[in-house]
């Protein structure tokens, strides 16, 4: 299974390849860092597995500068994924609980009822990443095993707990 991960932060990247990998070692792994490059990388690489950040910059050049930062940038990468109907399965991994100002603000729960509905091809979920928890990833891993078909390790025959 081909995965993208469309993320800025290096801590993040670092842990979700960690999980990832984990998870199957043998998958590749590709990083994207912008909304640009990720939307890139998901027309040339046509990924199985995206996980994506939801305010991203907008081209790799703007990664330092805040202000080109896109807000729904997650969402934009979905769009494209369902414009060019790329068979790939996605999840919104993001440290913020909320999005945008003004009357287009949408909270977590908000965002999540948004994406699931208007992209549910492709999006299984959206995460809420913490450094400090480790809930994030148990859900991610339960969303990769139930997508994939796979059987976590805890479920074999012999796993020793």
């Amino acid at each position: 299974m081909r995965v993208l991960i469309v993320e800025d932060d290096d801590s993040k990247i670092s842990r979700l390849r960690d999980l990832v990998e984990e998870i199957d070692d043998g998958w590749p792994i590709e990083i994207r860092k912008s909304m640009k490059s990720g939307a890139q990388a998901l027309l040339e690489l046509e990924p199985e597995l995206l996980l994506l950040d939801m305010t991203i910059p907008a081209s790799d050049e703007d990664s330092w500068n805040r202000q080109r930062f896109r807000i729904f940038g997650g969402a934009d990468s979905l769009r494209v994924a369902q414009l060019r109907d790329i068979d790939c399965r996605a999840i919104v991994v993001t440290q913020h609980e909320r999005f945008g100002e003004g009357e287009g603000a949408r909270d977590l729960a908000q965002l999540r009822q948004l994406l699931e509905t208007e992209f549910a091809q492709h999006c299984l979920g959206v995460v809420h990443f913490s450094p400090t928890e480790e809930r994030w990833r148990t859900e991610i891993r339960e969303m990769i095993v139930a997508c994939t078909g796979l059987i976590p390790a805890e479920d074999m025959p012999f796993h020793s707990k």
